[in-house]
């Protein structure tokens, strides 16, 4: 009546064939990962849980434990390769790295660890392919934590591994979400590197310009922009920056010497001629604005600046010498009251052409019932004063 040692002896028998049966399963999973077969993998690993479940982690072994780990990691890695959706993948991507740490917490040397490096390195491409796609998707927050979630997964296994592309994409997307800080240390970490490459050294101080420009950190962006002049002094890119820096800081006169560089070599660029256009209006430097104004109109006619720009120089001129006739009488006070005419007459067609390609623009509207005004044109000035009206209703 020796029942209790056979129960025991049943219960020694029953683990023991439990303990077979979860790393008979574990087997079948890791078999069915090496075909490519993750359905089959799933399948067995969700046997293989059920009896660990209903034991516990002390009946298994840990060379048993260990492949358990791995192939759940890499069935989850390689499921989240396959899955289009960011939220799904990103679940797939943290469920394998939970259990590629677990499988070296286990701290066991096994066959296992080449590709588990391996394995890992992949992990950390997937997590900054994410951020990637983030960015793509202007979502720069989520961009840069999947990217710093990449770099520092490689940080911690493969230091070696980390690419200047894995830094560069981090900076570019902490400078879109405005975090300079970041950003700058990034920038400062490439142009660290050994061996940089004359054309990387330029990509990544044009990027550490753009980031302390703004930082609003003018001064030391400026020599960084002299580094720059050095290493590539034909370089266009390095003049606006510059430029970008004294307009910012309202250092106009600086501003229009860049900008004269600028637009001898530049021929395409409208902008750089409204800009100078309105530096000059601002240094009360009409006849130069003018012709600026002219050149970006030459560019694109169209230009709404450039055509705004030169409607108020003329309203300008016109009112100079509206307070002119004023002041004289005889034939002075009639050559003012012709130019009058004339200026005015400028202006109108800069402006009308303004309505024609925003007919709802305000300023111009505003600015052509004055002139109507000034030049006692009451039907006009009526027909002006109705189109405003209807704006505001």
């Amino acid at each position: 009546m020796k029942l209790l040692k056979i129960t025991s002896f049943i219960l020694m028998l029953l683990t023991s064939n439990q303990i077979m049966g979860q790393c008979k399963s574990i087997k079948l999973a890791l078999k069915a990962l090496n075909n490519s077969n993750i359905d089959s993998t799933m399948a067995s690993l969700k046997i293989a849980e059920t009896l660990i479940k209903e034991n516990s982690l002390e009946t298994v072994s840990d060379k048993c434990m260990a492949k358990y780990y791995y192939t759940k990691a890499a069935s989850h890695l390689m499921t989240g390769q396959r899955e289009d959706s960011l939220d799904i993948k990103i679940d797939y991507f943290n469920v394998s790295k939970q259990h590629y740490e677990k499988y070296l917490g286990l701290n066991k040397a096994t066959d296992l660890d080449e590709i588990v490096n391996s394995n890992l390195e992949s992990l950390a491409i997937e997590y900054s392919n994410v951020g990637v796609e983030y960015y793509d998707q202007k979502n720069y927050e989520l961009g840069l934590k999947f990217m710093q979630k990449g770099i520092a997964l490689k940080r911690q296994h493969h230091p070696g591994k980390i690419k200047s592309t894995d830094i560069f994409n981090a900076l570019v997307c902490a400078k879109m979400l405005g975090d300079y800080n970041q950003a700058d240390a990034y920038s400062d970490s490439l142009l660290s590197e050994e061996g940089v490459t004359k054309d990387n050294k330029v990509r990544y101080i044009g990027q550490k310009i753009e980031v302390l420009i703004a930082s609003r950190k003018s001064q030391e962006a400026l020599r960084w922009i002299d580094s720059l002049s050095v290493i590539n002094p034909n370089d266009p890119n390095v003049k606006l920056a510059e430029l970008q820096i004294y307009l910012d800081q309202e250092m106009n006169e600086k501003a229009l010497i860049v900008l004269n560089e600028l637009t001898q070599g530049i021929k395409n660029r409208q902008d750089l001629w409204v800009i100078k256009g309105q530096l000059h209006y601002q240094k009360n430097q009409e006849d130069l604005s003018v012709k600026s104004f002219s050149n970006a109109l030459m560019l694109n006619d169209e230009n709404y600046s450039a055509l705004y720009g030169l409607g108020v120089i003329y309203v300008n001129k016109g009112n100079r010498h509206i307070q002119k006739m004023k002041e004289s009488n005889g034939q002075d006070q009639l050559e003012h009251e012709e130019q009058i005419k004339i200026e005015f007459g400028v202006a109108i067609g800069y402006l009308m052409k303004i309505l024609d390609i925003k007919p709802n623009d305000i300023n111009s509207l505003h600015a052509l019932k004055k002139i109507y005004h000034s030049l006692a044109d009451a039907s006009n000035e009526k027909l002006i004063d109705e189109r405003i009206n209807q704006l505001k209703s």
